[in-house]
């Protein structure tokens, strides 16, 4: 029960914005949006801790791929319920109407 208040608790777009001013240190802009192979406006999104950036599961996906680069000991944190979970609170689908949003990279390469 206890775990699960942790998880609760855990605010993750917080967590993706410390993890912006990490990677900074660490690697330059450029490098990780080609490693991901997402757009730099994509990658300013998830670094400014929106990961509904891209429809469920690429957001999950690429994010869980940002944080093995950037802090590969945290990737326990991304857990795919926080993503699926946040598409049905922010209504959001892979219908028509979204399809303008998105730029769909090259993911299936990656994996």
């Amino acid at each position: 029960m206890e775990v699960k208040s942790n998880l609760e608790n855990f605010e993750f777009s917080s967590y993706l914005i410390a993890l912006s001013k990490i990677r900074r240190k660490k690697f330059n802009f450029s490098f990780i949006k080609k490693k991901l192979s997402i757009s730099a406006y994509q990658l300013d999104l998830l670094e400014q801790g929106i990961f509904n950036f891209l429809p469920f599961p690429y957001n999950y996906h690429i994010t869980k791929q940002y944080v093995e680069i950037v802090a590969p000991s945290d990737i326990f944190k991304i857990k795919e319920e926080i993503f699926s979970n946040a598409q049905q609170l922010n209504g959001t689908s892979n219908d028509r109407q979204n399809t303008g949003k998105y730029v769909y990279t090259n993911l299936f390469a990656k994996l």
